[in-house]
């Protein structure tokens, strides 16, 4: 069910402020982005019951708002990881390099989103969810 209400109109200077809290870098994939190239993506979709609210905002490139779409984290990261490993299988070029010992073969493991790396930051530094 595609989300009918309307979203909240995102204060320039807040999305600024969002954007500048983030590095300047995407929330999921971590690149460095500028301020035009910024989109503001709910963490949980308004279509899947997420508030519209500025906790549950984030800064993200194009491309990887485009790729979450009304995904929770939980299944972006399986989309993601899936993703990944299915290209590299499908190419003839990576069997290729695999059997020439060029690369290594690709390993699963578990994505971790800019987001959550710069929480672990934090929280070290402040010693926030140490027991």
């Amino acid at each position: 069910m595609m989300y009918k209400g309307h979203r909240r109109r995102i204060d320039p200077d807040a999305r600024r402020a969002l954007w500048e809290d983030q590095n300047r870098r995407c929330g999921y994939c971590g690149r460095k982005i500028g301020f035009s190239e910024v989109t503001v993506d709910h963490i949980i979709p308004l279509s899947r019951g997420g508030p519209d609210c500025g906790e549950n905002m984030i800064c993200s490139c194009r491309p990887c708002n485009e790729f979450k779409r009304n995904r929770t984290i939980e299944e972006f990261r399986a989309a993601v990881q899936s993703s990944s490993f299915n290209l590299m299988q499908r190419e003839p070029e990576y069997r290729a390099v695999l059997r020439f010992g060029l690369i290594r073969e690709y390993r699963r493991k578990r994505v971790k989103f800019y987001f959550e790396t710069k929480q672990d930051r934090v929280e070290r530094k402040t010693g926030k969810g140490q027991k």
